[in-house]
């Protein structure tokens, strides 16, 4: 197994881990989002021989997003949670919004705290510290995945 990892917060990181998947899920790109200057996208990528994965490896190309809509904001040096004012456009269509606030380290070393809300692939909602590899949860505030609003809700928010 292959996990590769870019944490984007002002300054872009790369992380690549390589060994067994063990219980982890093959084949998968996942990924949280605020705008584009806050994201996490993580792949999975899994082979069955020896060895298989000692090949240098490129990072995958970004998506174009097809999926539903999301509140998003981002507010930095605060757990407290950030008002949004912004939407946001999905990658994926079984995509789940998200409203998070944490400290993390990340992988220069530096600590920062922050609260945000945007999008967030399902599966990373359903098991975000397993697949974490570049940057550690110091303090985690709050952590939340709902549905996006369906086209009725969002009519009755804009009235």
């Amino acid at each position: 197994m292959t996990i590769s990892e870019e944490y984007k917060n002002m300054e872009s990181y790369h992380s690549i881990y390589k060994g067994c998947s063990g219980d982890l899920p093959c084949d998968k790109k996942l990924y949280s989002m605020t705008n584009d200057s806050l994201y996490l996208m993580t792949n999975l990528q899994c082979c069955d021989t020896d060895l298989c994965n000692d090949q240098f490896y490129e990072m995958p190309e970004d998506e174009k997003p097809h999926g539903g809509v999301c509140p998003s904001c981002i507010k930095f040096n605060t757990l407290e949670e950030c008002k949004a004012n912004n939407k946001l456009k999905c990658l994926q269509k079984d995509d789940k919004c998200v409203s998070f606030s944490a400290e993390v380290e990340k992988p220069d070393g530096v600590a920062i705290s922050y609260s945000a809300k945007g999008c967030m692939s399902a599966l990373e909602c359903e098991r975000l510290s397993d697949l974490i590899i570049g940057i550690k949860m110091l303090n985690g505030g709050n952590f939340e995945c709902k549905n996006p609003p369906s086209k009725k809700e969002k009519h009755q928010e804009e009235n």
